[in-house]
């Protein structure tokens, strides 16, 4: 059986136990009695980034010595989570002010991988946004953007990567770079600051 450390604390736990699946399906029932959260996982001094998935819960607790987790508050949690969130979506804006640049310049071979990479990342900048919305779950009033819903935004933005992919069929560069640009990269820049804003916001806001 694997040493059990809650928030730096030795936890004692039963011997019972034979996989990290139900050592976390035992600890969420216990922490939730106490209105907290497991926020993060070490096997053995090593991130479990993962660790609900079920190739890490399938895992034998006879293979790691010692299980450290710390627990968060749902509300830290969230605000963590959005934190994140907003982090990764200026990331994702300043590949695309870096792609548009490209296509404005003289190597559109260069320009046409890096926006092959970026179609990767508005697809998973639409797969956050649902997310936002679904598991989050924060209201959809809270993630309007001048007055347009997020169904809407992304509708918006699938409108926009089609006349994208049209503009590179036809090799109009500039076009692709004004897209880009004032477009994409504008909704970016504008759920990075919305989703900064909710992180810093009190929780009697319902986030």
């Amino acid at each position: 059986m694997s040493d059990v450390f809650v928030d730096g604390a030795s936890h004692g736990l039963g011997s019972t136990l034979k996989t990290w699946g139900e050592l976390l399906e035992t600890l969420d029932a216990e922490l939730s009695a106490r209105g907290v959260l497991l926020a993060a996982v070490r096997f053995d001094g090593v991130e479990q980034p993962a660790f609900r998935e079920p190739s890490v819960t399938a895992r034998a607790l006879t293979t790691v010595q010692r299980v450290e987790v710390e627990t968060s508050t749902p509300d830290a949690l969230l605000r963590q989570s959005l934190a994140e969130a907003a982090e990764g979506i200026a990331q994702i804006a300043d590949d695309v002010a870096r792609v548009s640049a490209l296509f404005r310049g003289n190597d559109p071979t260069a320009a046409n991988q890096g926006l092959a990479r970026l179609l990767g990342d508005l697809h998973t900048f639409a797969a956050l946004v649902t997310t936002l919305r679904g598991p989050l779950g924060i209201a959809v009033e809270r993630l309007t953007i001048d007055g347009v819903s997020p169904d809407e935004q992304i509708e918006r933005l699938g409108a926009w990567l089609e006349s994208l992919i049209a503009a590179q069929t036809s090799q109009d560069w500039l076009t692709v770079a004004d897209i880009l640009e004032y477009d994409i990269e504008a909704v970016l820049r504008a759920w990075q600051t919305r989703l900064e804003t909710l992180t810093h916001e009190p929780q009697d806001r319902s986030l």
